[in-house]
């Protein structure tokens, strides 16, 4: 490990849990810490695989997807400089309940398992932060599902989406819709104004729950068996 390597990890340790440096939990940490670099569009975590490392988002930014049964990804959140990533499955030795993929070119202080645990054992300001951070989160997903509860409109716009499209036979969780409606049709078929309609077709596009391809449109009703 180079020096600047070793004073890049030790400063994003010193800032995600509080320590000075200098102290036996940020040596630890920086001692048994590595720089990983990702590729933009590279896959970091994978859904249902073991998990083996915590990471620290040095620079950068991923997002978090969840993938239906037949290979759909979801868009669940983004995470930046800062963020810790994957450490649900140190706390519940589960298998990751979702996939992370790189936004784009990305750095991060890598950790085993193992090693990040023996750390939570010694340091309460490390148990601390991680708390803070899964509390934040938490507070981020109620926000997220009450925003859900609270867009009736693309609820409906998906609902009319599904209702003119077709089963893609070699896909149970795809609807093609061959010839997609204007967004004022649309508008006008759910009941709304054209921006409201097309704002909300952006946040069904933005989740994964609808794909525009150049003459058609593809819907996506997740499977969730």
């Amino acid at each position: 490990m180079t020096s600047s390597d070793a004073e890049h990890i030790k400063t994003a340790w010193a800032k995600f849990t509080g320590c000075e440096a200098g102290t036996a939990e940020l040596d630890f940490l920086l001692s048994n810490s590595r720089l990983r670099s990702v590729e933009a569009g590279s896959l970091m975590i994978e859904q249902g695989g073991e998990a083996r490392s915590i990471y620290l988002v040095l620079t950068g930014a991923l997002k978090v997807v969840w993938f239906t049964k037949n290979g759909h990804e979801i868009w669940l959140s983004e995470l930046s400089e800062g963020s810790i990533v994957g450490e649900i499955s140190a706390l519940n030795d589960e298998p990751r309940s979702s996939s992370v993929v790189a936004k784009t070119d990305t750095v991060l202080v890598e950790i085993s398992i193992e090693n990040f645990r023996a750390a939570m054992n010694a340091s309460i300001q490390l148990t601390q932060a991680v708390a803070r951070a899964l509390a934040s989160r938490v507070r981020a997903t109620s926000q997220q599902v009450v925003g859900l509860v609270g867009l009736p409109l693309a609820a409906r716009v998906h609902a009319e989406l599904q209702r003119i499209g077709k089963v893609d036979k070699d896909d149970s969780e795809r609807l093609i819709v061959r010839t997609p409606p204007s967004v004022s049709q649309l508008a006008e078929q759910v009941h709304a104004s054209r921006e409201a309609t097309s704002r909300a077709l952006s946040t069904l596009q933005k989740r994964g729950l609808i794909l525009r391809e150049k003459n058609a449109m593809q819907v996506i009703v997740p499977d969730y068996a």
